[in-house]
């Protein structure tokens, strides 16, 4: 083993992302648990009311936007590390994501 293969093996910064990935692992478990109350919920919602909630759709947003930031990280799309690491929402371009999605009821009805 030569000695520059050495010190990447001895890289501090190297180290401290694998902490950082497998935090961001617990974190993205977790996560899928919400989405698939959300998913639950939102099922429920459009079974017994006719209509889906808009603020569950806004949090399957932020959710998936939130998934979307963690698997950027860990395959090494990005070096910005999502929340806890950073304030929640906040996107790649560091803006936060206040639109709520579209929605999928007219005049009260839910289509589709």
């Amino acid at each position: 083993m030569s000695g520059d293969n050495r010190s990447h093996l001895k890289n501090k910064s190297t180290w401290m992302r694998l902490v950082h990935m497998i935090v961001l692992a617990i974190a993205f478990s977790v996560a899928e648990l919400v989405i698939g109350a959300t998913v639950l919920f939102q099922f429920l919602s459009l079974l017994f009311t006719g209509k889906t909630n808009d603020n569950a759709k806004r949090l399957g947003a932020e959710f998936a936007d939130y998934l979307r930031d963690i698997v950027r990280y860990m395959t090494f799309v990005s070096e910005e590390r999502p929340f806890p690491y950073a304030a929640w929402g906040s996107t790649q371009d560091g803006n936060t994501i206040i639109t709520p999605p579209p929605s999928d009821n007219v005049n009260g009805q839910a289509t589709g």
